[in-house]
């Protein structure tokens, strides 16, 4: 098994929807729309937590502070089971149409 690395590459991308090939930048609508009802659970979190830490209460506020960052955390880098058929979709369409490097090696 030589492709070793290869296989734990493509079990990492299933894994994980940050998508190593565009860098986690590119979203779709609905990865927006999600990201944006995380956030609106997040954020009162961080406030709170926030607050908490300014009123010397520390150990709380660094507890929910920490709280909101893995919710977001989790919603941007783990797969769900809903998930899973977009990135199968995603690869299958990907590996169809090929890249534009596989293209142009063919015409050169």
């Amino acid at each position: 098994m030589a492709d070793g690395g290869e296989s734990r590459e493509r079990w990492r991308r299933i894994a994980f929807a940050g998508r190593p090939d565009t860098g986690g930048m590119a979203r779709s609508i609905l990865g927006l729309v999600g990201l944006g009802g995380t956030l609106i659970f997040a954020l009162p979190v961080a406030l709170l937590g926030v607050e908490f830490l300014v009123r010397g209460r520390t150990t709380a506020g660094a507890g929910l502070v920490g709280i909101a960052v893995l919710m977001v955390v989790i919603e941007e880098y783990v797969t769900t089971p809903a998930d899973v058929p977009g990135v199968v979709a995603e690869k299958t369409v990907g590996k169809a149409l090929g890249s534009d490097e596989d293209e142009s090696a063919e015409d050169g």
